[in-house]
């Protein structure tokens, strides 16, 4: 059975909420408090917080989900936030290159490597 592409619309509503959700996220923790923001994640200098605020909402729309769609099988880590690390330092060379310093260990993401 051939598939069928999905359409490219889809694609791009998915990339939407989700920049809509990371909005939200740099909202709730304030602007003084969020240092950088990626397509999948949001670091600031406020704790895990952030990530308990925003998984309620997620459990919120779960529910309406399965009310609205009761056969539908929704994994229950879907658009879940998680809690990384805690730096003591966090340096921005530019977009997906970073440093933070975590328990006097600095490590370094860059996109790719």
């Amino acid at each position: 059975m051939k598939r069928r592409p999905l359409p490219m619309s889809l694609g791009i509503w998915t990339v939407s909420y989700s920049r809509l959700d990371i909005w939200k996220a740099a909202k709730i923790a304030g602007s003084d408090a969020t240092v950088y923001c990626d397509t999948d994640c949001i670091k600031t200098t406020r704790g895990k917080e952030i990530g308990e605020l925003l998984n309620k909402e997620v459990e919120e729309k779960a529910k309406l989900a399965k009310k609205r769609f009761p056969k539908l099988e929704i994994p229950s880590t879907l658009g879940r936030w998680s809690f990384e690390y805690t730096a003591d330092e966090f340096i921005v060379a530019g977009i997906k290159w970073y440093a933070h310093k975590e328990n006097g260990t600095i490590k370094f993401k860059a996109a790719g490597a």
